[in-house]
């Protein structure tokens, strides 16, 4: 749903041959963590690049994040985070976001080429795919 609402006013009104009452009350709507886009991301950033991962998450009540570096803790409620000089040809992040509702959890998979030309070849290759 789209249109998700955390809370909404309503108002209650009653009324008889004697007199009229009103009442306004508000509704807390509670739901799991929902992180935007496909479940998995994958993107190519050259080797030794920095990269900024940020994981879009709509919950109430607000979730705490959990980021994982292949299935390892790395850092806790922190978005977005950054990483420095990456080197490994595959790096897996994991955000996890978390509330007293529920859970969801979302993949980023940074591929590194090692050189300017080889990742310029990447771009081409994928822009002539989407043709």
């Amino acid at each position: 749903n789209n249109h998700l609402v955390d809370q909404k006013s309503y108002f209650c009104l009653a009324k008889n041959s004697f007199s009229t009452a009103k009442k306004r009350f508000s509704i807390n709507f509670e739901y799991k963590p929902i992180i935007t886009g496909p479940t998995t991301e994958q993107s190519n950033k050259i080797k030794g690049s920095t990269a900024r991962i940020y994981c879009q998450v709509k919950a109430n009540p607000a979730p705490v994040l959990t980021w994982y570096y292949n299935n390892e803790l790395i850092n806790n409620n922190h978005n977005p985070i950054l990483i420095r000089k990456l080197d490994e040809p595959i790096n897996n992040f994991t955000c996890v976001a978390e509330n007293k509702v529920g859970t969801a959890k979302k993949e980023f998979i940074l591929e590194i080429c090692f050189s300017r030309f080889r990742w310029f070849l990447m771009e081409s290759l994928l822009l002539f795919r989407r043709r």
